[in-house]
């Protein structure tokens, strides 16, 4: 009897043990999940094809809106304002670091917007901008939009589904892998290496085979990163790579 009570002990602290090795299994891979979707929203977010933020004082109101930053190459590019009672915009844009004067276009009215659109440039090719608002009638001051810069738009190819649905979906699940390794490492956990060695095969897929895909159709360009240029995605991923390469030596 002491016997049975002492193994029925005993199975009982097993099950407790793995009952808090899976809740705390659960606990990280749930806070990498939060952790990554922070980082790629934090980095989509902050990148430089992001929706520039703009707010600017016209007709007696404050208005907030976004001003494009990426284009479709073979398509006119869209740039809309919110529609202000008694001015008129106009679009100004030259080829970006071309030394040439600004062409301007009237913007439309439509739907309580003010829309003009930017011609379609070759993949990679870029544009820069700014909108000007003025009184439809008597005296006044033009509004430009945004005041202090002009906002810089790069059209890329259309990336087939084939190619940016892989390449979105593993780099993500590279990003997960890598914020459960540094979980992993952070509370010296058993699970580091396996961690390690799915992080690195998802990079190497996701961004090495997939990524210089999606670049080709988008830029016309396999890689733009070192050696032969400084795109910051082509080399914070070699980046990346070179390190999880290292970590697994």
């Amino acid at each position: 009897m002491d016997t049975q009570a002492k193994v029925s002990v005993e199975e009982r602290r097993e099950q407790g043990k793995r009952r808090r090795r899976i809740a705390v299994s659960i606990g990280l891979w749930a806070l990498a999940v939060v952790l990554t979707l922070a980082s790629a929203v934090y980095q989509r977010r902050t990148g430089p094809t992001y929706p520039k933020r703009v707010e600017y004082a016209a007709g007696g109101e404050v208005y907030r809106s976004e001003l494009v930053r990426s284009g479709t190459t073979g398509e006119d590019a869209a740039v809309s304002l919110p529609d202000v009672d008694g001015m008129a915009g106009f679009l100004y844009y030259k080829r970006y670091k071309v030394d040439e004067d600004y062409s301007a276009a009237q913007m439309y009215r439509s739907e309580g917007r003010l829309t003009g659109y930017l011609p379609t440039q070759p993949m990679a090719g870029k544009l820069e901008y700014y909108v000007e608002l003025r009184p439809e009638q008597g005296p006044g001051d033009p509004v430009r939009v945004p005041s202090d810069r002009s906002v810089v738009i790069r059209f890329k190819g259309s990336v087939p589904p084939h190619a940016l649905i892989p390449h979105v979906i593993i780099i993500f699940i590279s990003m997960l892998f890598g914020m459960r390794a540094l979980l992993e490492a952070i509370r010296g956990g058993p699970g580091l290496r396996w961690l390690a060695w799915a992080t690195t095969i998802t990079l190497l897929v996701g961004g090495m085979y997939y990524g210089p895909m999606v670049q080709a159709y988008s830029f016309g360009a396999w890689w733009t990163g070192v050696p032969f240029g400084w795109d910051l995605t082509d080399n914070k991923t070699l980046i990346a790579t070179i390190f999880w390469l290292i970590a697994l030596w």
